[in-house]
Order: structure tokens, then C-alpha cells, then sequence
């Protein structure tokens, strides 16, 4: 394998390319939009597999207090399946299971929605998903805090926040891995990395303060500790859209791109071919004749960074010239 970079001389100070990654980040909206997006998902997932651990535990804890009680247990779809997988299981391991259930099925709407993006996209780096495919996670997550009232609602919803999860992820991957210059691809990918532990740090750090919010004015152990899972789903609701405003605020033409994508069956079927030429960073301008608003958008949607369109009346003709 050739080296990417062979004229690149070695350096014993690993903070060196660090910092060289981080300006080439700051400088570029483009990388600064994948590497957020990206950090972001690591951070809201993490905090929902917790979210998902203590649930469990809780919901072993509610069970045996249903159970002393004059209450009824209205059991789930991934209940079912715990009680078909494992008759004789203890509560422990029913609980270890159905925890697995969950994530299993979270991962499960993943692997489909990285499909269905690239579906979606077809042979370019479609940014509509990111806007559709963050507000997306972010309503299901609100479902999923109407889990106490509504149990049945938790295993699909969970399958349904992965799949919009996969949409929302791949454009961003794809996205570093074009835009990274080829003499710095492998310590861009590598900062990126260690922003991502960060984001899972973030996490970490951040459940503990969430529980202990989400706990106060209860007092039952038992069956109203579902009531604080439920709010720490509505917790990764807030950091959801977090995350889609942060993406909003350095990119703002994201929501035009969705509105195009879903209006327009044009602007779904557009292939782009010579993206490799466009650079990643510094001036450009792109030269077209858009006569309508629909060619901005198909011009906007052939380009992956940010478009600023100026108009200019044609000596020969009234129609403006996107430019």
C-alpha cells in the first residue's frame, strides 16, 4: 500500500498532528459539520444504550413490586420473546435479556438505515439526510419516553431510532472520508476518533447528573423508577436536538436541502460525477445557467459545501444566471 503522504517527515510529538487536524477542521465548515455530526451521534447513543442498562434494571425492580401489589404488569413484545427464549430464567437473567433484546433491535434499525441511505443517496454525498434523518431520532426519542403509558411502543421505536439513526450517520462518514485531504486522511480520521471518545465521555459524564435530575420528587424504588428511565429518554430527545441545532448553526442550508430532496422528484434523482475536483477548502466558484429556482437546488444538491448564489441579469435576456 503506498503511503499517502511520502514526502511527510516523522515526528516524535503526537499533539503536533493533533494540532495541525484541528485547524484544518476549524477551517473547513464542511469537515467541522462531519466531525460534530459524527461526535454528536456517539454521545446521544451512548447516552440511550445507559439509558437502555438502567431501564432494565428497573423494570426487574417494578416487576417484583407489581408483583406485592394490587397492579397490573402489562407485558411487551420483547417480554414475550424473554419468556419464549428463557422459561426458567431468574429475574437477573430476564433482565440481562431483554436489555440485549432492546439493543439488538436498536442495532438492527441501523444496519437498515445505513443500507437505506445509501440507497437514498445514490452515487453522491447526499446531506439531505442529516436534517431528516436527526429530527427524525429526535421525535422517536420523545416516543420512547411514552414508554411507562405505552410499553408496546418501546420495541419499534427503538427499531425505527436506529434506522433514522443509519440515515442521519452515513452522509457524515462519507462526507470525512471525501473531504479529507489525501496527505492528512489518516490523523484527520484519527482526531475525529478522539472526538468521538469525547462525545462518549460527554455521555458518561452527563448520565449520572441526568438520573439524579430526572429522580427528584420520587420516592417509590420500585415501580416509580420507570418514571425516571422515561425522562432520560426525553433526555436524549434534548440532546438530539441539540446536536441538530449545533449542525443548523454552521450549516443553515441543511433544511433547504431536506425540503428539496422530499419535494422535488428531480433533485431525488440527480447523479453528479467529477465531486472528486471540487476542493475541500478555499474560494470556489461554480459557473452554471439556473434559470429557476428548481436548477439552484439541483446545483446546491451536486455540491457538498456551502453554496452562495449570485445573480447577474444577462445582457441578452431577463433571466437570471446563478453564478
Amino acid at each position: 500500500v503506498p503511503a499517502a503522504n511520502a514526502e511527510s517527515s516523522s515526528r516524535w510529538s503526537s499533539f503536533v498532528p493533533l494540532r495541525n487536524s484541528m485547524r484544518l477542521i476549524l477551517g473547513s465548515r464542511t469537515l467541522l459539520l462531519a466531525t460534530t455530526g459524527i461526535a454528536f451521534f456517539i454521545c446521544t447513543t451512548l447516552f440511550l444504550r445507559q439509558t437502555l442498562f438502567l431501564e432494565g434494571e428497573s423494570h426487574k425492580e417494578s416487576t417484583v413490586a407489581i408483583a406485592h401489589s394490587d397492579r397490573d404488569f402489562e407485558a411487551t413484545l420483547d417480554d414475550l420473546a424473554v419468556d419464549d427464549a428463557a422459561p426458567g430464567a431468574s429475574n437477573a437473567q430476564r433482565a440481562e435479556l431483554r436489555v440485549a433484546l432492546r439493543i439488538a433491535m436498536l442495532g438492527l434499525g441501523i444496519g437498515l438505515g445505513c443500507w437505506l441511505s445509501g440507497v437514498l443517496a445514490g452515487n453522491r454525498v447526499e446531506l439531505a439526510m442529516v436534517p431528516i434523518g436527526g429530527t427524525a431520532i429526535a421525535v422517536l426519542m420523545g416516543l420512547l419516553s411514552c414508554g411507562g403509558r405505552l410499553p408496546w411502543i418501546v420495541p419499534p421505536a427503538l427499531v425505527a431510532v436506529g434506522l433514522a439513526g443509519g440515515i442521519y450517520i452515513v452522509p457524515l462518514y462519507t462526507l470525512l472520508q471525501l473531504r479529507a485531504p489525501k496527505d492528512s486522511k489518516g490523523s484527520l480520521v484519527a482526531t475525529s476518533n478522539l472526538l468521538n471518545v469525547t462525545g462518549g465521555l460527554g455521555a458518561v459524564l452527563i448520565f449520572p447528573l441526568a438520573t439524579i435530575v430526572c429522580g427528584f420528587g420520587l420516592e417509590n424504588e420500585g415501580i416509580d423508577r420507570l418514571t425516571i428511565t422515561n425522562r432520560l429518554f426525553l433526555c436524549s430527545t434534548v440532546l438530539a436536538a441539540l446536536c441538530m441545532a449545533v449542525l443548523l448553526w454552521l450549516r443553515n442550508d441543511l433544511p433547504r436541502r431536506a425540503f428539496g430532496w422530499i419535494t422535488s422528484r428531480q433533485r431525488r434523482r440527480l447523479r453528479v460525477s467529477g465531486l472528486e475536483n471540487v476542493p475541500s477548502t478555499g474560494a470556489l466558484v461554480v459557473v452554471g445557467s439556473a434559470e429557476s429556482a428548481l436548477d439552484r437546488m439541483l446545483i446546491e444538491a451536486a455540491i457538498d459545501r456551502y453554496v452562495i448564489f449570485y445573480n447577474a441579469k444577462s445582457p441578452k435576456s431577463s433571466n437570471d444566471c446563478g453564478m
